[in-house]
């Protein structure tokens, strides 16, 4: 009996030290995507993942919020860009928002 308890202590503490319990150590795991309204103050946000066939990166995630009173978009993103490796997350891209409908967003 004293050996099933050794033998799962043991067994335990290589699973704690291992860190693969959602699967391979490189897995990146961004939040979900997300799409909010909030037409009362001209506001509008999206984040999530981009993806096709032209994205460098596949393991990336972007916001993008827009307010419609100043007239701006403000997008900030993240990839990885090795194994293990995150890019540098960099200052906020502004945008001028050129379309406010309530049915599109346009900014340049």
């Amino acid at each position: 009996m004293r050996w099933i308890a050794v033998g799962t202590a043991m067994l335990a503490a290589a699973l704690c030290l291992d860190h693969s319990w959602g699967g391979a150590d490189d897995d990146i795991v961004f939040a979900g995507k997300l799409f909010t309204d909030i037409p009362n103050i001209g506001a509008v946000a999206i984040s999530g993942t981009l993806t096709g066939g032209g994205v460098g990166y596949k393991n990336n995630t972007i916001s993008i919020s827009c307010f419609k009173d100043r007239g701006e978009c403000y997008v900030s993103s993240i990839e990885q860009i090795g194994h293990n490796q995150m890019g540098r997350m960099q200052s906020v891209d502004i945008f001028p928002i050129t379309k406010w409908s309530a049915d599109e967003v346009v900014a340049i």
